[in-house]
């Protein structure tokens, strides 16, 4: 056997195991009395704002929001074609790769290789 291997065993054992948490346990009379309290403090009562509760205000503002994002401009499907590559016509220039099938593969592919 190892010298330095002897010297790591021999000082494993100098140490005692750390002590255990002691824990105090409550008695079956005080869990009794605190679930009593809990029950005498935690009360449940009727609303009054049942009764005036209404959410036509939130489907006003549901249907505002739908009507002004439901129709799109057409100007949001042309596309510039160069080299037999679509590319964005919104903001020509700023995103210089296409977004075509081809390209949304690559990126599919590239995505599951940085996940594995």
């Amino acid at each position: 056997m190892d010298h330095r291997a002897l010297s790591n065993d021999s000082r494993r054992n100098d140490h005692p195991p750390p002590p255990t948490p002691h824990y105090d346990q409550p008695s079956a009379a005080q869990q009794s009395e605190a679930f009593q309290q809990a029950l005498n403090t935690i009360e449940v009562q009727g609303s009054s704002d049942e009764d005036t509760y209404s959410d036509s205000g939130y489907e006003e503002s549901l249907n505002s929001a739908f009507s002004s994002s439901t129709s799109m401009t057409s100007s949001v499907r042309h596309w510039d074609f160069e080299n037999g590559r679509r590319y964005h016509a919104y903001r020509q220039g700023h995103y210089l790769l296409p977004n075509d099938d081809a390209e949304q593969e690559r990126e599919d592919i590239k995505h599951a290789t940085v996940l594995t």
